[in-house]
């Protein structure tokens, strides 16, 4: 709670270092190290104070620059075997008391203000004294033994584990080194964050949780942080709601945002299936960071309640992805047979539903200061229906399509132009065909319409997602982009 002396954060940034000289001050994409930790706790929604503490002036100068309080610390507390303990300790008796107290650890750059805000909301949810950040290990520890000088490999394996695959194995975690918060009186009565009781562990992502100690630890963090800069991976923990985000594209989609960092959340009207998708996707991705809410995109109630939980999880949330496709039992007949009443309530439900939800949505996004709404179209809310693809086929172009999607593409350009003040993008991409078991003879027609793929795949639109939901597409508001192989040409 900023000054309200609840939260005081720590970071201990001594001058040397044996595996890496002076590794604090080394530059790293444009700052030193120990900056980035900085910059972290300052764009904090709870640090009320934050302290570097060094023996090095050379740090504090640094630490000053980009807006620290510091502490010179004794030499005594700056070898390699001072502690921990001693060194905040002496932090804590040098600075006004403050109910928490945090570490975080200049070795730490990929841990920003989300996974500290994260970390402290979790902090509060259980009603802790202490909570320490941790990460999933790479590989299971029980698949590593220790060898003797012949190297012999006799019962390096423990029977029981021998044939079991790694995905059966139990999950190990261990320590990041990036957060560790702790009520102050509890710490220096138990002289350390590893308390009796009531300690919980906050899961951080692998890359976020790289921690510098040698020289390749440091190029690595150069390669994750310049991709975070050049936009390569730029949903760093942007907060992302997919609608429909258990279908055939909306997995894909749910599946690419994580891996570009961001935080996806599967809002679905299907809760089995969704939250399936989530526990597999989840497990196959190894991340923490997709999340699940019922959402019905035809009910404003169900759609305000999905903001205020996402708000009241996240503080934020970045961006909505318009991807539910909801439709009644007699959607896709004959044009000559649609009835009046089918053909209403299929576009209510659609282009309703998409509307409903960018509506309230924008309304978020107006108080938040920011937004980014992207619409899932077609294109044949483009150009007329190839009818003759469907020739001695079952299916047909349902006419509600048609007037969903085409209606669709100009209500993007309507709301891009109404909330173009606001700091709100909307944008829409229109795909061609996903495959998905249709029938042969009608790929083949299809296929002929296109340049060289033909039917798409169910991840072939993931690249313009990733485009229009980062800020390489700062400057793109109102736009249709048709992904399709070209059939439209």
């Amino acid at each position: 709670m900023k000054n309200n002396k609840q939260f005081f954060a720590v970071i201990l940034a001594r001058g040397g270092s044996k595996r890496l000289h002076k590794k604090n001050a080394l530059d790293l994409c444009g700052k030193p190290l120990v900056a980035w930790s900085i910059e972290a706790a300052l764009k904090s929604s709870y640090i009320d104070t934050v302290l570097v503490s060094s023996d090095d002036d050379y740090i504090l100068d640094i630490a000053e620059k980009f807006g620290a309080l510091t502490l010179k610390r004794p030499a005594d507390l700056s070898s390699d075997t001072a502690s921990t303990y001693d060194a905040l300790e002496h932090a804590i008796n040098n600075t006004e008391k403050h109910e928490y107290t945090m570490l975080l650890q200049p070795t730490s750059p990929l841990r920003n203000e989300t996974h500290i805000d994260n970390a402290i909301d979790f902090l509060h949810q259980k009603n802790a004294n202490a909570v320490i950040s941790v990460c999933k290990v790479d590989d299971s520890p029980l698949w590593a033994n220790t060898l003797d000088e012949n190297l012999s490999m006799k019962d390096f394996l423990k029977d029981e584990i021998l044939n079991k695959r790694s995905q059966d194995l139990d999950k190990y975690y261990k320590l990041n080194g990036a957060i560790h918060i702790c009520k102050t009186d509890k710490f220096l009565e138990e002289k350390g964050f590893f308390l009796k009781d009531n300690i919980f562990a906050f899961e951080m992502d692998r890359k976020s949780s790289i921690d510098i100690d040698e020289a390749i630890d440091f190029e690595l963090a150069k390669v994750y942080m310049k991709d975070f800069q050049n936009g390569i991976a730029s949903l760093r923990d942007k907060v992302v709601v997919i609608t429909g985000g258990a279908g055939l594209i909306g997995r894909e989609f749910v599946k690419s945002i994580v891996e570009h960092d961001g935080i996806a959340i599967v809002a679905d009207i299907d809760e089995n299936l969704a939250k399936n998708v989530k526990e597999n996707l989840s497990s196959e991705l190894n991340s923490t960071h997709i999340d699940f809410i019922k959402l019905d995109i035809t009910c404003k109630d169900s759609i305000n309640k999905c903001i205020e939980y996402l708000h009241k999880k996240y503080k934020k949330i970045d961006a909505l992805v318009n991807n539910a496709y909801p439709k009644n039992k007699n959607f896709g007949n004959n044009f000559l047979d649609v009835e009046h009443k089918d053909f209403v309530e299929n576009v209510g439900l659609h282009l309703g539903g998409y509307f409903t939800t960018s509506q309230q949505f924008a309304k978020y996004f107006q108080q938040q200061g920011h937004g980014n709404i992207i619409n899932i179209s077609s294109i044949y809310g483009v150009v007329a229906p190839k009818f003759e693809i469907y020739k001695n086929t079952s299916m047909t172009m349902p006419v509600e399509y048609a007037a969903i999607k085409s209606g669709l593409n100009n209500l993007t350009k309507y709301m891009a132009k109404f909330l173009k003040d606001e700091n709100i993008r909307i944008n829409t991409i229109s795909p061609g065909g996903i495959l998905d078991n249709q029938p042969k003879e009608f790929l083949k027609e299809y296929n002929k319409k296109c340049s060289t793929k033909g039917m798409l795949n169910s991840n072939d639109l993931n690249g313009t997602l990733i485009f229009l939901l980062s800020d390489m597409s700062r400057y793109l508001n109102g736009q249709n982009i048709l992904v399709d192989d070209g059939f439209c040409l």
